[in-house]
């Protein structure tokens, strides 16, 4: 019950424009559609539409994803915000420049250029899952291959 509680005066504040907890980035979002998900709440028409807007503020020239407006894309940025579409019931409409910018994040041998200090093996996976939730595709993106 505290638990519905707090994820649904989150959702009031997130509809009305007026967050009370700190910065509202891609991360927060993420991580209250996340909860939302686990605990089974369903998700209004309303927050889905406000949810579409908030992330695709922050796509990119490039097509990926950034933490706030105008910033720099980040790999991390990208996949929450896939990610929250998807937990909303709306996918990316235009996913040919997000694909690309996923392709040329990695190069032949699994390097992430946007994760330094991360293994390979976490790059990769994290890159699959971008793939799929562009293409539906569970092969890793490589060039030249």
């Amino acid at each position: 019950e505290a638990v519905g509680k707090m994820l649904n005066e989150f959702e009031s504040r997130l509809l009305n424009g007026e967050m009370g907890y700190g910065e509202l980035d891609m991360r927060s979002l993420f991580s209250f559609l996340a909860c939302k998900e686990i605990f089974e709440f369903s998700n209004s028409p309303q927050l889905a539409d406000k949810v579409e807007e908030f992330i695709l503020k922050r796509k990119s020239f490039d097509g990926g994803f950034a933490f706030e407006p105008h910033c720099e894309s980040h790999l991390a940025a990208t996949f929450m915000g896939l990610a929250s579409l998807e937990l909303v019931g709306r996918g990316l409409k235009e996913t040919q420049r997000t694909l690309d910018w996923l392709v040329h994040r990695q190069f032949e041998w699994g390097f992430n250029v946007n994760s330094t200090g991360k293994t390979r093996k976490t790059r990769r996976c994290l890159l699959r899952i971008l793939g799929y939730m562009c293409t539906g595709s569970t092969r890793t993106y490589r060039f030249g291959k």
